[in-house]
């Protein structure tokens, strides 16, 4: 009985292993058609599933189910290609379509290699454009295993090249005297951009632009004061400017308000020269008309004047009848003249006599108008 009833339990277990082992079968052995399409420019394109060859494109293909990788291939020249991949999971006698677009012409694998070989010689030899190249076939892998991790190394390799020619352009400038390169150069030490990071050469640097911009603020300085001492009232007000904010001499609130008065008084000076000039060329136009006799016998000149115009023109009558008048008419203007006489001497003598206090004054050094006149 006991025999028995271990003889039915293997019996159980065959079954069910050869149960197993069909259905595995007719799984594994369960097929799927593709169907593959193209456009006129994929035409006769070669067809690749899983690296193996199934003739040109359009093309029906059965094949076991399950995940598989398509290529769909056309040759453009020696050394590119346009190319079409996909995966896709082909099911149990369901049927699949994939309809192809080529991308745009690449290189072949052949040439891929031999570009890729080229570019990484290059790139070892420190040629920036080659490592970026070289970066992007590991990135596609193109010509090399593709690898993120190789790309990235790469594209770094490339970055810090550039940095490294942008910081040895940098030094040469500042080595020149370039203040703005100085700048640049301590950040990129305190960076470590392009250069080993160093806080010491940093801080040279750094001191190095102070030093040359102080020479630079001294010379300008001494540029201006010599203009300020000249009188130049601009300079004047930049001295103070320069003293208020200490820029190439120690800052100095009360030099500055020194240097802004003494402009201020400038402006004054000239101001009043010029209104003093104006009254200088007013006096001497009224002293040389009364040196020129302008306002002198003006009455008997008159009359004399009447007599003569009347005798040039031969009208005798005029001169019978109006000789007696003439003579009386000039007699009472010379006497006009004579007694207003006392009048214009004392004017003309007090006009001389302004003019002649008023020069006193510009003919003095060191007088407030002679000063400005000097400083302009």
């Amino acid at each position: 009985m006991g025999l028995l009833m271990l003889v039915n339990e293997l019996l159980k277990k065959c079954s069910i292993t050869i149960v197993f082992s069909l259905f595995t079968i007719s799984y594994a052995s369960a097929e799927s058609v593709l169907r593959v399409t193209c456009k006129d420019s994929a035409r006769d394109a070669a067809v690749f599933i899983n690296g193996k060859s199934y003739g040109k494109c359009p093309a029906d293909i059965f094949l076991d189910a399950g995940e598989i990788s398509l290529r769909v291939v056309k040759t453009v020249d020696a050394e590119r290609e346009r190319v079409f991949e996909t995966t896709l999971t082909l099911r149990d006698n369901r049927p699949e379509k994939v309809n192809v677009v080529l991308a745009s012409p690449q290189l072949n694998q052949k040439a891929a290699n031999a570009r890729a070989q080229e570019a990484l010689q290059k790139a070892k030899e420190g040629d920036i454009a080659a490592m970026q190249q070289v970066s992007d076939f590991y990135e596609k892998g193109l010509g090399l295993v593709k690898s993120a991790e190789n790309a990235e190394y790469w594209s770094r390799q490339a970055i810090d090249k550039q940095h490294e020619n942008a910081a040895k352009a940098i030094l040469t400038r500042a080595e020149a005297g370039d203040i703005d390169a100085m700048a640049q150069l301590a950040t990129l030490y305190e960076q470590g951009q392009g250069v080993e990071r160093s806080e010491a050469d940093a801080q040279f640097w750094q001191q190095k632009r102070e030093q040359a911009i102080a020479v630079l603020e001294n010379q300008e300085t001494s540029r201006v004061l010599a203009l300020a001492k000249k009188g130049d009232i601009a300079a004047m007000q930049q001295m103070a400017e320069f003293y208020r904010e200490g820029k190439g001499v120690d800052k100095s609130s009360s030099e500055a308000s020194a240097w802004e008065q003494k402009a201020s008084d400038i402006q004054k000076q000239r101001a009043q020269a010029a209104e003093d000039e104006k009254v200088k060329v007013a006096l001497q136009e009224r002293l040389a008309n009364y040196n020129s006799g302008k306002t002198y016998f003006t009455g008997a000149a008159g009359g004399i004047g009447f007599f003569t115009d009347g005798r040039e023109k031969g009208d005798s009558s005029i001169v019978l009848s109006m000789s007696v008048g003439i003579t009386v008419f000039a007699a009472i203007g010379l006497v006009s003249d004579i007694t207003s006489a006392p009048f214009h001497t004392t004017a003309h003598v007090q006009l001389q006599n302004e003019l002649n206090a008023r020069a006193a004054v510009w003919d003095k050094p060191n007088s407030m108008v002679a000063k400005a006149y000097a400083q302009q």
